[in-house]
């Protein structure tokens, strides 16, 4: 998850990067870390994952993730917001 603490447009051109030297390694399950990250009970890795979709990963499949997010009330207001924020900007 430490990957998460990368800005994504940084951590997208490191794994394409990543990609091109080392195609045997196959593809990092990005998914899967972000997943883990919205179910962290963890306010920093919540926290990141929610950045990664302001800043472009894709939020399509985690759309109720990030709606529970909204009323979880263990998390920060600016988290909150950001989830609430993410929500209406794909409606």
């Amino acid at each position: 998850m430490p990957l998460l603490d990368r800005d994504w447009s940084v951590a997208r051109q490191e794994l394409e990067a990543l990609a091109l030297r080392a195609p045997d390694l196959g593809p990092v399950p990005l998914s899967s870390t972000v997943a883990l990250a919205l179910h962290w009970r963890s306010q920093h890795w919540t926290t990141a994952a929610l950045t990664w979709f302001r800043d472009g990963y894709p939020i399509e499949g985690f759309e109720q993730e990030v709606a529970a997010l909204v009323s979880d009330k263990a998390l920060p207001q600016a988290s909150r917001h950001l989830a609430a924020r993410l929500l209406r900007s794909i409606e």
